[in-house]
């Protein structure tokens, strides 16, 4: 047992290292950029970068973890672990192009780890992506006004982000509405699961026959979602810490993106910085590359130059910005991220059984 647990570990060190080279591989031509032009940006000024990364990722983990401990939950937890898991998460977030899943999924066999079932854990993933969105979505409609009234954005990026703000919105609120009632839920469950399990068996052309998702589980699962919802819904100031920290995390991660521009000594519109941030973003997570890389670079680039910023200037910054992210999330993740998986096992964050067995584990034999 001992052997065969060894040979995961060495294989998951091997895939990692694997995955590392094909981040590196694809953020290559932008490495070589962004080394010709530290020459033209100011050292001190950039070095900034490396502090408001780290306090970016662990504002991004303090959502979660300020969650559950006002549920009552981890208060011995030292701050120092908080920010492990942080450049953890990022650093699985980096290295499996997933948009995002992958973090996800990694975060709730994390969580469970420190004992928290995996129902409650990915609630406190739901209060992070719903508080984050609701952070951004609010700065993000204020600088669309502000872009509008200046009319200094070209149309399209306007009406882009207006049915980017709405297709936001719309998915919010019927996640609220179908979370805040538990017959709706159950039903949404039992759908869900028929629906996964007759996919399954059309894309295996019939030779997988057992269901793939037990309904039973799926509908506990459910249930045990809306019952955090309803104490939520019951103690609002549960969520008070979350926005607290999803309104610095949303600001720190802008700020990454300052700090290279005012290196390179180059004007910007905060307005709308915070525009190409988020059609980047969502960009990002769909492009079928590790971190979104080329993709996100891309799109905030023609959003920022479409926007009156020097395409000169708006290239230099985002280049830099997203060159030093990304080699300083490598660099910081890869230790954090294999002494937890010395000390853990295999997540398996790179197999779609997982999100599956990490949801239901904890209540087998319930």
């Amino acid at each position: 047992m001992k052997k065969a647990s060894s040979k995961i570990k060495l294989a998951v060190n091997i895939v990692t290292f694997i995955l590392v080279g094909v981040v590196v591989y694809f953020a290559w031509p932008e490495i070589v950029t962004a080394w010709g032009l530290l020459g033209q940006v100011n050292i001190w000024i950039l070095l900034l970068l490396i502090p408001v990364q780290i306090f970016s990722y662990f504002a991004n983990d303090m959502i979660v973890f300020s969650y559950l401990r006002g549920r009552g939950q981890l208060h011995d937890l030292k701050l120092k672990m908080v920010a492990r898991i942080a450049l953890e998460l990022n650093f699985v977030n980096h290295i499996v192009p997933s948009g995002g899943v992958s973090g996800m999924t990694y975060m709730i066999w994390r969580l469970r780890q420190l004992g928290i079932s995996a129902g409650q854990a990915t609630v406190s993933q739901l209060v992070r992506l719903t508080t984050s969105l609701a952070v951004f979505i609010s700065l993000l409609a204020v600088s669309l006004f502000v872009v509008t009234a200046q009319n200094i954005a070209a149309n399209w990026i306007i009406m882009f982000s207006t049915l980017g703000v709405t297709a936001v919105a719309g998915i919010i609120l019927f996640g609220a509405y179908l979370i805040g009632n538990r017959r709706r839920m159950t039903k949404f469950a039992r759908k869900l699961s028929w629906l996964s399990n007759k996919f399954v068996r059309k894309i295996t052309l019939g030779r997988v026959q057992k269901d793939v998702i037990d309904p039973q589980r799926l509908k506990k699962f459910f249930i045990d979602i809306h019952g955090d919802y309803v104490v939520l819904k019951a103690q609002k100031k549960l969520l008070l810490k979350p926005l607290m920290w999803a309104v610095i995390f949303i600001l720190a991660e802008l700020s990454l993106f300052m700090v290279a521009f005012w290196a390179l000594g180059a004007s910007f519109n905060f307005a709308v910085l915070v525009i190409a941030y988020g059609a980047a973003s969502i960009i990002g997570s769909v492009i079928f590359t590790p971190g979104g890389t080329g993709g996100f670079e891309l799109m905030m680039i023609t959003v920022l130059s479409a926007g009156g910023m020097m395409a000169a200037d708006a290239t230099a910054g985002v280049i830099l910005a997203r060159v030093i992210l990304v080699l300083g999330t490598l660099a910081s993740g890869y230790v954090v991220y294999h002494q937890a998986i010395n000390r853990y096992g295999d997540p398996d964050i790179k197999k779609p059984r997982f999100k599956l067995s990490t949801f239901f584990q904890s209540r087998k034999g319930k």
